[in-house]
């Protein structure tokens, strides 16, 4: 395009800004979002219903366990409701049997023992 710009040519001319702007506009969007940092991905909350469904439990046991700790829940503040992953739930279940409480106690206090000596000044008390 020429630098000069008549009165005959001024339509020709916006034409010509208008495309080069627009041009640049999406370079700009191009640009922004390749300098932006990614933006995470909230997690994926079902609802009690559909946990129920996923792990095959009622909701009375589903409840349970999720106040047990057992299966990964959430609350909400200040709210009643448990809230549950989907991603976790899966993982929950691929994981295999939960241990029992007796289990999880014996590996406590194997790997409390695991350094001691035996006979030594660790030795246990006796009444």
């Amino acid at each position: 395009m020429e630098t000069s710009i008549s009165f005959d040519k001024l339509p020709e001319a916006v034409t010509y800004l208008t495309a080069l702007v627009t041009s640049l506009l999406g370079e700009l969007r191009e640009l922004r979002n390749a300098l932006s940092p990614p933006q995470k991905v909230a997690p994926d909350f079902i609802s009690t219903k559909e946990a129920c469904a996923l792990l095959g439990e009622c909701k009375n046991t589903l409840y349970k366990k999720a106040r047990n700790g057992v299966v990964p829940a959430y609350k909400n503040p200040g709210g009643k409701g448990w809230r549950f992953i989907r991603s976790e739930l899966l993982d929950y279940m691929a994981s295999g049997k939960p241990k029992s409480q007796a289990q999880a106690y014996d590996e406590m206090v194997a790997e409390m023992n695991k350094g001691l000596r035996p006979g030594g000044r660790n030795k246990s008390c006796r009444l």
